[in-house]
This record gives structure tokens, sequence and C-alpha cells, in this order.
């Protein structure tokens, strides 16, 4: 008769018993024999230790999630490595953007232009045509705001171009 691990025991005829461990740690075995006149053998105790495999070590669960751990900051830190970067980009995109539309806005302001305008201004000012000055300054300020919103546009209409070009051209007529 036999038993492990605080079970019941067992009858068997066999010499040879199998032992089946399932979870690695320390298991108790017990076993007796019976004569023919049923005379009880000393109790045979044997005390087995199960040792788990080198995955189911504390140390390998340890390493494992270390190297997890370890794989997961990696890939944080290439993730945030690249939002950084695309961001960059952003902001030059951006920038190149706002240099271009001032560059756009300066072509179609030309510093003559700014420059002979002002010289007419200021020859009416001290000519004392002031009442010609005013008007001059309305059709000036007219065509620089017209200017300044077309500089955000790609396309302007034909009639919206042939108005800007009526407007310069009776400032050129001064």
């Amino acid at each position: 008769r036999y038993k492990q691990n605080d079970s019941i025991f067992k009858e068997t005829s066999d010499q040879n018993i199998p032992l089946y461990f399932s979870v690695p740690g320390h298991y108790v075995f017990e076993a007796f024999a019976l004569d023919a006149n049923n005379n009880k053998s000393q109790v045979l105790t044997l005390r087995i230790y199960v040792k788990p495999y080198f995955w189911q070590t504390l140390w390998f669960k340890i390493l494992v999630a270390f190297g997890i751990l370890v794989f997961l900051s990696i890939v944080f830190l290439l993730l945030l490595k690249r939002v950084k970067y695309l961001e960059e980009q952003k902001r030059q995109r951006d920038t190149k953007m706002h240099h271009l539309e001032l560059s756009a806005w300066r072509s179609k302001i030309n510093p003559h232009f700014l420059f002979n305008s002002l010289n007419t201004l200021q020859y009416l000012f001290t000519s004392n045509k002031a009442e010609r000055a005013n008007d001059y300054m309305t059709s000036f300020s007219k065509i620089l705001r017209t200017t300044i919103d077309n500089s955000g546009k790609l396309l302007n209409s034909v009639r919206d171009e042939y108005l800007y070009m009526e407007k310069y051209l009776n400032l050129e007529s001064y």
C-alpha cells in the first residue's frame, strides 16, 4: 500500500509504482507492505523535491518581466522620437509656408511702388493739395488692404483682379 501527499493509501501488487508530479515542489511518498499473514511492514517515507524547469523559476520570470519592460521602454522612446521628428517637420513646414506667404506678399507690394506712393503723398501735402492727398491716401490704403487680403489666396477671380488693377492704375494716375 502507498500514498502520496496526504491522500489515502492505495493498494497495488505491482512492485513498480509510477509517480507523477505535475507541479514542482516538495512531495512525501509513504508505502508499506503486507505479507501473506497480513503483517504490516515498517512504513517507508520518502521526501521528494521536484526542481522546477528554468522557465518556472522566479529568476526567469523576473528576467522576462525586465525584458518586457526594456522592450516597452525602447518602443516608447522610439515613438516619442518619431513624434518629436514629425512635430519638427510640421514646424519647419509651417515656417517655410510663413516665409512663402511673406514672399508672396512682398512680391505683390513692390518696394518701388511704395516709395513712389509715399513720394506722391509727400508732394501732395507739400503742395497744399490736402484734398487730393486725402483721396490718394484712401486709394493707397484700399490697394494695400486688397493686396493683404489677396495674399492668402492662391487664385483670384478675373473680376477681383480687374478691380485691383483699376485701383492701382487710378493711383498711378495722380
